[in-house]
């Protein structure tokens, strides 16, 4: 009996020990490596490593994790780990990325290389794309473009921006983009008089006052509403922000 839960507890130990992360050693081969890093993603416990200068690497995995290796010049290249990448280090080669432009075709128009006399025999038409059944274009502001760059990059991309640090970036401008918002909504009802007369504010404090009350939703569900309540909280508001700016200018009377 002693015997057999002895060699259950060795079992169960080697199986937990198989189970626990394990080191991908390797080395990245390719040019310029010492001038790019390397991002190296473990995808299935969505942990990842950089590469050091001369292109190492140590990455803790398990088997049949998947990983992804990729940079701003070389191709993307990936792998499943299997007993054999562990045996030794691992080595890695990528390609160059090569861009490749499309083929531009010279139509054979008479130039002479002046601007001024070249244009006007280019014959250009406007097409009103509505006409066609297409909707006008609506363009995106730059946290916007960023977001649907993030949607369409895929699980890979996202990945590796949460190692990067750029999605935690994006967050950030996100909800200053949206702070920055509520304060330009709530910035034409703090008028200077408002500032000087009740709230006992400088108001070249107007865009910091406006910025530091965008953060209350009870505030920013009444604006427009009620302008007896609003102007209360307003005030109640001034106190916290004058102590919280202790080198006010005081307000000019």
């Amino acid at each position: 009996m002693k015997s057999f839960l002895l060699l259950s507890f060795f079992v169960l130990s080697v199986t937990q020990s198989f189970s626990q992360n394990l080191q991908l050693r390797g080395k990245i081969i390719a040019d310029s490596i010492q001038h790019y890093q390397i991002n190296i993603v473990n995808i299935t416990q969505e942990t990842g490593t950089t590469t050091a200068q001369n292109g190492s690497f140590v990455l803790p995995v398990k088997i049949n994790d998947s990983i992804v290796f990729s940079s701003l010049i070389h191709e993307f290249k990936a792998l499943r780990v299997n007993e054999k990448h562990l045996e030794e280090t691992l080595q890695i080669h990528l390609k160059p990325q090569i861009n490749e432009l499309p083929e531009v075709v010279l139509k054979p128009y008479d130039l002479s290389g002046d601007f001024l006399i070249d244009v006007p025999k280019i014959k250009v038409s406007h097409i009103d794309q509505t006409s066609y059944g297409f909707g006008t274009v609506r363009r995106l502001t730059p946290i916007q473009q960023e977001m649907y760059f993030v949607q369409t990059t895929g699980l890979v991309g996202q990945v590796i921006m949460r190692f990067n640090g750029q999605m935690e970036q994006l967050k950030r401008r996100i909800e200053i983009n949206n702070k920055v918002k509520k304060q330009l909504r709530l910035r034409p009802h703090i008028t200077e008089n408002l500032m000087r007369n009740q709230l006992k504010i400088n108001p070249i404090y107007r865009d910091d006052f406006a910025y530091f009350c965008s953060d209350d939703p009870e505030l920013m569900a009444i604006i427009g509403e009620d302008k007896l309540k609003m102007i209360e909280m307003l005030m109640e508001k001034s106190e916290a922000f004058k102590k919280s700016k202790y080198d006010l200018v005081p307000h000019e009377e």
